[in-house]
């Protein structure tokens, strides 16, 4: 019997862009409830600290004077109690004690693939491939897409968990019900503790003919090895589907751990902080040790939900960009640009946004980060200001900097006293000649005609003025007119006449 499979089913364009459209809300949704997620987080509750600030008493005797206070207590956990499984674990000092099976059985795993059609349609190839593996939870296999050779039968035997209903950590008593216990330690299997069915037999002359079956693997249990108990028509090393291991993890007696809670009479309770925050715990080794622990338990899980939550907001990000990768998927190579581009894009939004909900509810949430935090992105902020401002200042040298340097005032230009001449006889434009060249004319005259010289504004006070404030202009006449030259052009007057007071 073949263990993959592949189908393949098309999708139109129409189908496509209603199903991104429909992801545009539900992106929106994703993104918002990242950052609540995020800025939760954020203020979650270190138990760690809370727990360093429980009153330490000896685990020897019980210390009347603390009642009623919260602490904490190193000792060596017992119980006066032996539980078991009730099946095949012997009963013995456990304070909590579990049972874990697992079944060999096949795993469906799916994984789909799309190809873009010219048009906008699509096929979707799905490939499912039937392993088998140990799995403490078999799925049903009439859920399967393809069932046929790969059934599972129901698993015999459930998990189970069982705690002493009382117990004690030096001479302090807690509840191991209630307490949050720590992570359990495997259970070493042997003869000793372990107690397996003994099949029943049917005894007739010279023959001993057993009456068990292989219809169930609880019918013909053995100690496989230190940790399992091995059921089936396999073994351990080669295991047939159907076929059960049974393993368990207990916390025994005379285990050194650190318990946490509110003194009652002897009695460790629930302690609740004045912020409603309840603690009580029990974990392994001294009062530093199960600080610690608490404070990485806090740790790993804040990295959890940041990762999860930043993975959300790029997921929301993606979805609002649906319907723009579905046009595109009209014609396949532009779709295929559009969702790389698309999904490069998105990523560096996610970390920006998932980043900034992070700083900002982690400086809200913390009044020590709330009071020098602000202060410092305000003053970080301030500085780029000014530094951006006094760059902006700094003349730039040079034409390759990009700028031009700084201008110099403008000298005013003189006005004419008198109407200028006419264009046809004028050999400069009306500007002042100290600061603008004439220019040839394209056409010389048979004879110039005269022209007026004017003179260059002089602001110096010995010098004789008109009332305009300006030297009269001077008169050039025929015979002092500038000379023809052959070339075309006109002599250049000099560019500081003598002034004619």
């Amino acid at each position: 019997m073949p263990n993959t499979f592949t189908t393949v089913s098309r999708q139109g364009f129409g189908s496509r862009i209603m199903g991104a459209i429909i992801g545009v809300p539900v992106g929106i949704v994703l993104i918002f409830g990242s950052c609540i997620l995020l800025y939760w987080n954020e203020g979650r509750t270190d138990y760690s600290k809370i727990a360093s600030k429980s009153m330490v008493v000896q685990a020897s005797q019980v210390d009347q004077s603390e009642n009623g206070k919260f602490v904490s207590v190193t000792g060596s956990v017992s119980t006066n109690q032996q539980i078991g499984d009730g099946a095949y674990l012997k009963p013995s000092t456990y304070v909590a004690v579990q049972r874990t099976v697992d079944e060999y059985a096949w795993v469906q795993n799916e994984q789909t693939t799309s190809h873009s059609n010219v048009g906008g349609s699509a096929n979707n190839t799905t490939t499912y491939t039937y392993k088998e593996e140990w799995t403490d939870n078999p799925a049903d296999s009439s859920t399967f897409q393809y069932p046929q050779g790969h059934q599972n039968p129901p698993k015999p035997l459930n998990d189970t968990s069982v705690e002493a209903t009382n117990a004690q950590v030096g001479a302090y008593s807690f509840d191991p019900q209630t307490i949050k216990l720590p992570t359990l330690q495997n259970v070493n299997l042997s003869s000793n503790n372990v107690t397996l069915p003994t099949p029943t037999t049917t005894v007739t002359p010279g023959t001993v003919q057993t009456t068990t079956t292989a219809s169930s693997p609880l019918s013909d249990l053995t100690l496989a090895s230190s940790q399992y108990i091995y059921g089936g028509s396999g073994s351990l090393t080669t295991p047939q589907v159907g076929d059960i291991r049974i393993s368990y993890e207990a916390l025994p007696s005379g285990t050194t751990a650190t318990a946490f809670g509110q003194l009652n009479n002897g009695a460790l309770g629930a302690y609740t902080d004045p912020s409603n925050h309840t603690l009580y715990d029990l974990l392994l080794g001294d009062r530093q040790t199960a600080i610690a622990t608490l404070h990485n338990q806090y740790e790993t899980t804040t990295w959890i939900i940041r990762g999860v939550g930043v993975g959300l907001i790029w997921l929301g990000l993606m979805m609002l960009f649906g319907p723009l990768d579905m046009l595109l998927d009209f014609i396949p190579i532009a779709g295929e640009i559009g969702g790389a581009i698309t999904f490069i894009i998105t990523l560096p939004i996610a970390l920006l946004l998932g980043g900034t909900v992070i700083i900002i509810g982690y400086t809200l949430h913390h009044v020590i980060a709330l009071l020098i935090g602000v202060p410092l992105i305000f003053a970080v902020w301030i500085g780029i200001f000014k530094l951006i401002k006094k760059a902006r200042n700094i003349p730039k040298r040079g034409s390759g900097g990009g700028g031009s340097p700084p201008t110099a005032p403008q000298q005013p230009i003189a006005p004419y006293n008198q109407a200028p001449p006419s264009s046809s006889g004028s050999l400069f434009p009306p500007n002042n000649p100290a600061n603008v060249q004439p220019q040839p004319s394209p056409v010389m005259p048979p004879q110039p005609a005269p022209y007026v010289q004017p003179n260059t504004y002089n602001p110096t006070p010995q010098q004789p003025v008109n009332n305009q404030g300006y030297n009269n202009p001077q008169v050039v006449t025929p015979g002092n007119q500038p000379t023809l030259e052959n070339s075309g052009s006109y002599y250049e007057p000099p560019q500081q006449p003598p002034v004619v007071g």
